[in-house]
């Protein structure tokens, strides 16, 4: 038998992704708020988008960053939303996220 000897502590990338996208490569919940993490692709400032998912309102702007993660905080308890993340002209795709308590990470 071979051992497999490459480990990548990279965070996981599906082989399908686009190149030019933002990838949202970790959504962690909490019981008001979802910490998001991406891929960074250079940008100077990244501004992230939210609305309670399956309404027709305009996403709203949860704030900026300089960093390849952010908090969006101050949301309602057990509740999906969906968000995306934007700059220089790219877009991550639509994420879901649902908050609430959750019993680890992993």
């Amino acid at each position: 038998m071979i051992g497999y000897n490459q480990w990548s502590y990279h965070p996981y990338c599906p082989p399908l992704w686009e190149a030019g996208d933002i990838y949202i490569c970790r959504i962690a919940p909490d019981a008001s708020a979802l910490h998001i993490e991406w891929l960074p692709v250079g940008a100077a400032e990244y501004s992230i988008h939210y609305r309670v998912r399956g309404t027709e309102v305009p996403f709203i702007l949860a704030g900026t960053t300089a960093q390849a993660e952010f908090d969006l905080t101050g949301l309602e308890a057990d509740t999906d939303y969906e968000f995306y993340v934007a700059a220089d002209g790219k877009r991550s795709r639509i994420r879901l996220g649902r908050t609430g308590h959750f019993l680890g990470s992993v």
